[in-house]
């Protein structure tokens, strides 16, 4: 999550109804690309300069150059995932986008060599 973008909004991680997608457009939604870091490290680094760029608040521009920094120069990795089949309940009163019940995926990580 740290180092794939966009960090606001859509994202193509997100396998759900929000920003007012519909459950059925969701599970049509395929290849998605992500990033991701390889240790526990590398994810606290990213998660920390995350939320500076994020919530810069009353931050300078040295916090923000450094944070912009740490996230340009961790390794990364590239992920990418294919829904395979899923089933959504339509949309009702309660649940206007409908509900994911279920899918199935396959995914392909590209990872460091020990």
């Amino acid at each position: 999550m740290v180092v794939t973008p966009p960090y606001r909004f859509a994202n193509p991680r997100y396998v759900d109804t929000s920003y007012g997608v519909s459950a059925e457009a969701a599970l049509a939604m395929n290849r998605r690309d992500f990033f991701f870091v390889a240790s526990p490290e590398h994810y606290d680094d990213a998660s920390r300069a995350l939320e500076i760029l994020l919530w810069p608040g009353s931050r300078d521009d040295t916090e923000l150059d450094e944070a912009n920094s740490i996230l340009a120069a961790l390794p990364t990795y590239s992920g990418t995932f294919w829904i395979e089949e899923g089933g959504a309940s339509p949309p009702d009163t309660a649940n206007p986008l409908g509900l994911i019940q279920w899918l199935s995926f396959r995914a392909h990580l590209c990872v460091p060599a020990a």
